[in-house]
């Protein structure tokens, strides 16, 4: 038997017992699964103990900010501070994680200026810049202030570790005390006493922040080395990054969008291609099986063997087939089916998700057979006859595809329902979501953004108050790159109660709420994407190629657009190509319909030339800019009629 008890860790130092703090990091087995993931396939040598600390190109991506996946480094504020300072050395590594917490904050941009030669670096004492040196003069490390206790008050290492300790923990009744024998040490040791005293007013400050040099360097180190897998292995540290997100599906989704920018193809998962996990396959990443929603580690292990004894599959009912009895049930089957596992069988997804447990029979009683050593006649398997039905069935709507991978796979890996509204998305909005809280970093208050409904919960105030009874609504709005949290309050859900539903594209305006990297928003404004040109833009724009165009063909346009009247003014523009482009606005009265119909009823008749909603004003977004939708104009000189 053992005994378990428990002390407060005051009571422990008190005693004289050494209290030790163990961090459980993730980042740690990112970096033992790259290493592996390394090894195998590129460098058997590896070695992280013999990495260079003066790599140049590993301060190059620090200094451009590119973090995402680095220790201590990713978030949107410490990314701008490293661009400020543009890091050049391990020291500056180790410093700026000292100070970008609360408290040292101040002293960044101090920092930076006195780094790069904007700010002169002046000492009180001529003894401090063999100390603060390596800071710029600046007190970073409960190191530093000990050194200085001894080397200018003339303190033990033992009471200049006691003044350590007193303001790591804030016991300002101490540091009062040694405040007093430190002035008195300096001038002990020659120093006058108004700069004893003016030395000590500026490390008092620093018991509000003081931070350990040797956690600093060690955090820096584990900083350093991810740094330097993503600089020099970039595919297999991402590969790991994925795979240790594995359920968080919002960093997860962060991170796939992240190596769709760097040039990282994610491979969809594959029943002949994928491991458990995130794997590097060429310059891609292979989604992993074990990351599919519903599947599982109990599922994944015996289709890998029976893969490898196999020699892989070449059919869903080979595989299933191959496959222990009871180790593959149908819930198993139809998120595999969603993933798109069986894609290279030239069977369609809804075709497997249709005819789940006739699979499950089937290939369950040939199994049976095949062991009791009896088979079928010439070897037809009722299994492969039904799949080679399966094989002419429809495909399933590129919407339910999408929702499918939604979910099992927390996001969406071939496309995105938001890709259709990119244009409006870019016309309309202030970021991406991704991009909030680095906007709200930066001071924005009021931001613009669009994606989908998800999550939406509709829920009663029962707090007492003018709002009692009344109904709010909160939901997570999503793009291809994030997400975030939003909050429509009574007054905002009662006017657009119709415009939420979960799935829905829309643009919302919000006030900005947040701490740190946590931003939410409070929702003051929110539109439908859903034909949002038509409702914003200041005309139809129609172009006219006149080598195209007859009398008959303006006649049917002319017809066609008063078939169709409306409140949206038409402004036509003529195009000889090559020779001139020239404006003309109708009279007022010609005005159409404004729905997207309408424009593309439109197109058909127009030959070479085409129609497209014109912009005037400034968008509705919180930057104010003015947004124009491009047009494909040829070259050659241009006028503006007015009629």
């Amino acid at each position: 038997e053992e005994v378990t008890t428990q002390f407060d860790k005051d009571d422990d130092e008190a005693f004289g017992l050494l209290k030790m703090d163990f961090l459980g990091l993730r980042t740690l087995n990112v970096i033992d699964d790259t290493v592996k993931s390394i090894r195998r396939s590129e460098d058997p040598d590896l070695d992280l103990a013999s990495i260079p600390f003066d790599d140049p190109d590993v301060y190059a991506l620090f200094s451009a900010g590119d973090t995402d996946g680095v220790f201590q480094f990713e978030s949107s504020g410490m990314k701008e501070v490293l661009r400020k300072v543009q890091p050049q050395s391990f020291l500056d590594i180790a410093a700026l994680n000292a100070l970008y917490r609360p408290g040292p904050m101040q002293f960044i941009d101090d920092y930076a200026d006195r780094k790069h030669g904007r700010k002169a670096i002046t000492y009180i004492f001529p003894e401090l810049e063999e100390i603060l040196g390596e800071t710029y003069g600046i007190i970073v490390y409960q190191e530093q202030v000990m050194r200085i206790a001894v080397e200018i008050a003339g303190f033990s290492l033992a009471k200049a570790d006691t003044l350590r300790k007193a303001m790591g923990k804030k016991k300002q009744e101490i540091i009062d005390r040694e405040g007093e024998n430190f002035i008195e040490g300096a001038v002990s040791n020659g120093h006058p006493r108004d700069k004893a005293r003016q030395l000590w007013n500026q490390i008092v400050p620093f018991a509000k922040y003081g931070f350990n040099k040797s956690h600093s360097v060690a955090y820096a180190h584990v900083a350093y080395v991810t740094a330097y897998l993503k600089t020099h292995y970039l595919a297999h540290f991402m590969a790991a990054m994925l795979t240790s997100e594995v359920n968080n599906t919002d960093k997860l989704g962060q991170y796939l969008v992240r190596c769709k920018q760097m040039d990282l193809e994610i491979l969809p998962p594959d029943i002949n291609a994928s491991m458990p996990f995130f794997t590097v396959e060429g310059k891609g990443i292979r989604f992993g099986l074990a990351a599919i929603k519903g599947v599982g580690h109990s599922a994944v292990q015996p289709l890998l063997e029976a893969r490898e004894r196999e020699g892989g599959f070449s059919a869903v009912s080979e595989c299933l087939r191959s496959l222990p009895a009871g180790s593959m049930n149908q819930k198993a089957l139809e998120c595999l089916a969603k993933a798109g596992c069986f894609d290279a069988f030239d069977v369609t997804r809804k075709a497997i998700v249709d005819n789940l447990e006739r699979l499950l029979d089937m290939t369950s009683r040939e199994r049976e057979q095949r062991e009791l050593g009896q088979g079928f006649l010439f070897d037809d398997m009722p299994s492969e006859s039904l799949e080679d039905e399966l094989r002419k069935a429809g495909r399933a709507e590129q919407s339910e595809r999408l929702s499918w991978e939604r979910e099992v796979l927390g996001f969406y890996l071939t496309g995105h329902p938001l890709a259709e509204f990119d244009e409006q998305i870019d016309r309309y909005a202030d970021c991406r979501v991704a991009e909030l809280s680095e906007r709200f970093s930066g001071g924005a208050e009021h931001l613009t953004v669009g994606g989908l409904v998800t999550g939406l919960k509709v829920m009663p105030i029962r707090k007492e108050g003018r709002n009692q009874g009344r109904r709010l609504a909160v939901f997570q709005l999503e793009d291809a790159a994030g997400v975030v949290r939003v909050v429509a309050f009574p007054d905002v859900f009662e006017v657009h109660e119709q415009m939420l539903e979960d799935g829905k594209p829309v643009l919302v305006v919000a006030t900005v709420k947040g701490e740190g990297d946590h931003v939410e928003l409070m929702a003051d404004e929110i539109v439908s994407l859903d034909g949002i040109d038509s409702r914003r833009a200041a005309a139809l724009r129609v172009v006219l190629d006149l080598d195209q165009m007859d009398e008959e063909r303006l006649e049917a346009i002319r017809e066609y657009l008063l078939e169709h009247p409306g409140e949206m003014p038409v402004r036509f523009e003529l195009l000889r190509r090559g020779k001139f482009r020239a404006r003309l606005v109708p009279p007022p009265a010609l005005t159409v319909n404004p729905r997207a119909a309408t424009r593309d009823g439109l197109k058909e008749l127009l030959a070479g030339g085409w129609c497209e909603y014109e912009f005037d004003s400034k968008a509705r977004n919180g930057n104010g800019t003015t947004v124009r939708t491009p047009s494909p104009h040829p070259k050659g000189d241009s006028a503006e009629l007015v009629n």
